[in-house]
């Protein structure tokens, strides 16, 4: 395929982020142009990265600074998602208002897809939102999307298992012995200018990919951390799917959280974070981030701060 054949112009929003970052790095890496949307405009080291001040608040000035992209990219911080909760839908209602010709949604996380079709657990509200935003972009806005599931963050994984190194201790929900997805952020980032490289644009549009770093158990990676730590094995302290059933039904809108992660935790036991299709191989791309390496890579980066 040729350049001419491909989206050529990316503007990433939330672009210097913990995904945004690597997705608009691995991008221009691949020769694309990349603009960066962050809150102020700065010189780029890279010949194929801008840097241009967005303002998201701002409707029609997100239209003007979106103009000419073939894709918009949202990569922003959920915690900008919560404190602005129109924001997704007002930087899609701006994309089409530019005439982008791709939208890739914040998507980043377990497979919803799977979860509402497998219907053996109920769908947490925040998930619901991203399957509700789906169907807006394609039936309200008639805007043109490809959404891509990543599983856990690999980063999130000890939080994901309440991972203590100080106690020695885990907790999650039922056995640990259900394998579930998880992908690290530079394996995002190449995953996406993979799919952008070797896809045609015909085979991006309106569908979901799927990217895997590892398939792994919460105690095959517990086995492997104690290992590679040359600790004994870690104290578990885990619920039943009941209780974590029960906690994730408790949704309290001013504190999300506390019934999200037990619903997370829930979507890895029940299987439901796993399944072996993926679409690394359709896409060429081979990961190589490792669940294990990733937290002890963290850990060692946290205490070198202190």
């Amino acid at each position: 395929m040729t350049n001419a054949q491909r989206h050529q112009r990316f503007a990433v929003a939330g672009g210097t982020g913990q995904i945004g970052l690597p997705i608009s790095q691995s991008l221009a890496a691949a020769g694309f142009q990349v603009t960066v949307l962050s809150r102020t405009a700065k010189p780029s080291s890279d010949k194929n990265i801008v840097y241009t001040a967005a303002d998201y608040s701002d409707e029609s000035a997100l239209v003007e600074v979106l103009k000419g992209h073939d894709v918009v990219i949202d990569a922003l911080a959920f915690t900008a998602i919560l404190a602005d909760q129109d924001l997704p839908k007002r930087l899609a209602r701006a994309t089409k208002k530019a005439g982008v010709k791709l939208f890739v949604p914040n998507d980043w996380s377990f497979d919803m897809e799977r979860v509402a079709e497998r219907n053996d657990i109920a769908v947490h509200p925040i998930a619901n939102a991203e399957l509700d935003y789906h169907k807006y972009l394609q039936n309200e806005l008639k805007l043109p999307f490809l959404g891509i599931w990543t599983g856990i963050f690999t980063a999130y994984v000890p939080m994901l298992l309440s991972i203590d190194f100080d106690t020695h201790t885990a907790s999650f929900v039922g056995k640990g012995d259900t394998p579930f997805i998880s992908t690290g952020y530079g394996d995002i980032g190449r995953f996406v200018a993979a799919a952008f490289t070797n896809l045609a644009p015909s085979q991006l549009e309106n569908r979901t990919l799927r990217v895997v770093s590892q398939l792994k158990s919460p105690n095959e990676i517990l086995k492997e951390l104690a290992g590679k730590l040359g600790s004994g094995e870690f104290k578990q302290d885990n619920m039943s799917i009941e209780e974590a059933k029960e906690k994730a039904s408790n949704v309290d809108f001013s504190n999300m959280f506390e019934s999200m992660l037990p619903w997370l935790k829930l979507v890895a036991e029940t299987g439901n974070g796993g399944g072996e299709n993926n679409d690394n191989a359709l896409v060429h791309f081979e990961p190589k981030e490792s669940i294990v390496d990733t937290i002890l890579a963290d850990r060692r980066a946290a205490s070198d701060k202190q």
